[in-house]
């Protein structure tokens, strides 16, 4: 490779090899594209890199295509593909697709930016070889229809059309041909004999080994392959380079290689032996040398001393998580220490899902709160307690640092949950093919008038968040709205992109408007039931006049930035801005927004409407929405004891009044 920074897009960077690939690329000052679909791939390898400035991921299969559409690309590497035994045998199909249409569309893309093109292949092409240590010449020995051949055929095509891409169409390219490889960040369970030995170690077990033990690999350390493969980049040649340890282990040598490092005491027991699994492999690396100047430089002890060092690390951590919460519920609160623990902790705490964390965060001096929560015995709950008052935006992000889950589920305290609504997210954000899911569900909208359901539909696939939440088709249109009670995301989500305390109002709003310009944010919807959002009039509300006016400059502002379309500018002034200022009355009010909804230009019904708000009496317009709202869904009359109607909102979310705080 040149010295200069180069832009690389790597396929299968979720991997064990193109995660240490996408390192050291970026250690060297290039920018990288990485590209997985996590069939094999782990997400906590790309977590690695999000938040370096020179590293973008797209969630893709590239056997559908690569939807990359950025600038112009020096290098496209092709190593997506499941790599083990188990993996591919269990996507076969899978591993054929990505080896025959998953190249055939990096080389597409390679073409189009005029970019070199470098395929990872495998020693399996081999198969079981009858020539031993094998030289790239040789053309292998491979069932064509056994369980391995999924692998080892979509390999061999793979090399026929990256040559002939290279021989028709003028595409530079490099073909690698891996040998056994191993260190740090190979799943535990790949199915490989390294990993298989390791655990089994880490765990007291014994050895197993299939067959007699007298087969042999070679393995070399990752960083060793990660060298050669940047070696090979800076050189032209187009026939396939081996790139292995030549030095050659029977099993029987690597188990007492594993016993040596960690328990010299564990035993060997011997299973049956795989399918078409061979019986020698080792690498001729001549052409290597010669070409590269490159030889593995890691002893296989020393290798794998770092790797198990790595496996005991990546152990811990998952006993840790394993004893971590898997949700931090987040609950900013002032005065109110009665709804508190009848609706917010209470329905938290009764949650289905047991493995979480309340967090209540006490914005200011409130005795009565303090002394109210510290009764309750739960182990669960953790009170923050504020010195004095910063506001519900800033108390949410407070409660969002102090969490200790990967996932963070907002709640206000004077609403409720349905017992298994973070189980049901929680389900959904783990069934995502999205990075960052934002999962949503349905609610009761509690008002003075009536209960009904929200939201009327969810966001279309590919409709604009602001669209979604603004824009109207006609006079009637619906609301559609989303609480913050409902929101569920992941915590460094919540990190990058925290609430905003300088705003006196749609600060969940402005969240979801700026969280959806972050890479792979998409929604997931829970279709049940999950809360109830309680409304009531009564409440202390900011000015009018500072509300319509903060509200004007705040649409503005997201207009200006791009997250607001037309539409949705104009939705939101009609239906939000128009009626607030309408209320204060007075020429400016009247300008200003007026002057506004036509630098949007409205349609028609949206003009109507606005003149509508500034013509009927607030009273008016008030019973007329209320009439809207009757025929969207039965309007239940209001009783007058609050305790009737909280009991009420507990029956429609399906809970009862069981195991009270």
């Amino acid at each position: 490779m040149t010295p200069e920074p180069q832009t690389i897009l790597i396929t299968g960077s979720a991997g064990f090899v193109g995660s240490h690939l996408v390192e050291r690329f970026l250690a060297e000052g290039h920018t990288v594209i990485g590209v997985d679909n996590y069939i094999s791939g782990q997400r906590q390898n790309t977590e690695l890199f999000r938040s370096h400035p020179c590293f973008q991921f797209l969630q893709a299969d590239v056997s559908e295509g690569i939807p990359y559409t950025g600038a112009k690309l020096d290098w496209v590497l092709h190593f997506a593909s499941p790599a083990s035994p188990p993996h591919y045998q269990e996507f076969p199909v899978e591993t054929l697709m990505v080896g025959a249409q998953g190249t055939q569309h990096g080389l597409d893309l390679a073409l189009q930016h005029g970019a070199k093109f470098f395929l990872a292949s495998t020693s399996e092409v081999y198969g079981d070889p009858h020539v031993h240590p094998q030289p790239e010449s040789y053309w292998g020995h491979v069932n064509p229809n056994g369980l391995r051949s999924c692998y080892d055929e979509a390999k061999r095509y793979a090399e026929a059309i990256t040559m002939a891409y290279h021989r028709d169409k003028g595409v530079d390219t490099r073909i690698i041909r891996i040998f056994n490889t191993y260190g740090p960040r190979m799943r535990a369970d790949d199915g490989r004999v390294i990993t298989n030995f390791v655990h089994q170690a880490l765990r007291g077990e014994a050895l197993t080994i299939y067959g007699d033990g007298l087969q042999t690999r070679s393995f070399q350390y990752v960083d060793d392959l990660v060298e050669g493969i940047v070696r090979l980049m800076g050189v032209t040649y187009h026939e396939p380079v081996n790139l292995g340890n030549p030095t050659e282990f029977t099993m029987l040598d690597l188990a007492d290689v594993v016993r040596e490092i960690i328990n010299p005491e564990l035993a060997v027991v011997y299973g049956a032996a795989p399918s078409d699994d061979p019986q020698q492999r080792k690498p001729d690396i001549s052409r290597a040398q010669d070409l590269l100047g490159w030889t593995p430089q890691v002893p296989l002890a020393e290798g794998l001393k770092v790797t198990t060092a790595a496996f005991e690390a990546d152990q811990y951590k998952e006993a840790q998580a394993s004893e971590a919460p898997l949700v931090s519920v987040v609950i900013p609160t002032r005065n109110r220490p009665e709804l508190l623990l009848q609706r917010a902790v209470r329905t938290a705490l009764n949650q289905t899902l047991s493995n979480i964390e309340v967090i209540v965060v006490i914005d200011g001096p409130d005795p009565a709160t303090v002394q109210a929560l510290s009764e309750v015995s739960d182990p669960r709950l953790r009170v923050l307690a504020l010195e004095k008052n910063i506001g519900a935006a800033e108390a949410r992000n407070i409660g969002i640092r102090a969490g200790n889950a990967e996932w963070i589920a907002l709640l206000d305290d004077d609403d409720e949950w349905a017992p298994e609504k973070l189980e049901r997210q929680l389900a959904a954000a783990k069934a995502s093919a999205h990075a960052q899911p934002i999962v949503v569900g349905r609610f009761l909208m509690s008002k003075p008038h009536g209960v009904h359901e929200e939201p009327p539909r969810f966001p279309h696939v590919g409709e604009a968040i602001g669209d979604y939440l603004m824009a109207r088709d006609a006079w009637l249109s619906r609301d559609r709205t989303l609480m913050s009670t409902i929101l569920f995301a992941r915590r460094d989500l919540f990190l990058r992109v925290p609430l905003d305390p300088t705003l006196r109002g749609h600060q969940d709003w402005d969240w979801l408007l700026r969280a959806f310009t972050e890479p792979d944010v998409g929604f997931e919807c829970v279709p049940e039931v999950l809360a109830t959002y309680y409304f009531h009039e009564a409440r202390p509300h900011l000015s009018r006049s500072a509300k319509w006016s903060e509200s004007l400059r705040w649409a503005q502002g997201h207009y200006r930035a791009g997250r607001l379309s037309q539409r949705a500018f104009v939705g939101f002034l009609v239906s939000h801005v128009s009626q607030f200022a309408s209320e204060e009355g007075g020429r400016e009010p009247l300008l200003a927004t007026s002057k506004a909804l036509l630098s949007g230009r409205p349609r028609p019904f949206e003009v109507a409407r606005y003149v509508a708000t500034w013509l009927f009496p607030q009273q008016v317009r008030r019973r007329l929405h209320v009439l809207a709202e009757s025929g969207w869904a039965q309007v239940r009359p209001q009783r007058h004891q609050e305790g009737s109607h909280r009991e009420r909102g507990h029956r429609e979310i399906g809970q009862t009044d069981a195991g009270q705080v």
